[in-house]
């Protein structure tokens, strides 16, 4: 048995006696509130992604955005109208 092998074994017996501190986890509602927020923030990266092609796209295509905010919903008649090639 090497050194290792009886660190590990010991390391029940030191947190029994009070040896040594555990960590500590989450209560189950932070981590789900954690997890909401890598979420979230996971799918605004993604739409600033697509967002940003898009743009890319335009720009390859010489074509001009529509005024305002070319992302805005008052907008998504004029990307449907766009012809695919």
């Amino acid at each position: 048995m090497n050194d290792k092998d009886r660190r590990r074994r010991s390391w029940p017996r030191l947190l029994a006696k009070g040896l040594l501190v555990g960590i500590w986890v989450p209560p189950q509602e932070v981590r789900e509130l954690r997890a909401l927020v890598a979420q979230r923030s996971k799918m605004t990266r993604l739409a600033t992604q697509a967002k940003n092609r898009l743009q890319a796209i335009l720009q390859q295509r010489h074509l001009a955005g529509p005024d305002g905010n070319p992302f805005g919903e008052e907008q998504n008649q004029w990307w449907e109208e766009l012809p695919f090639e």
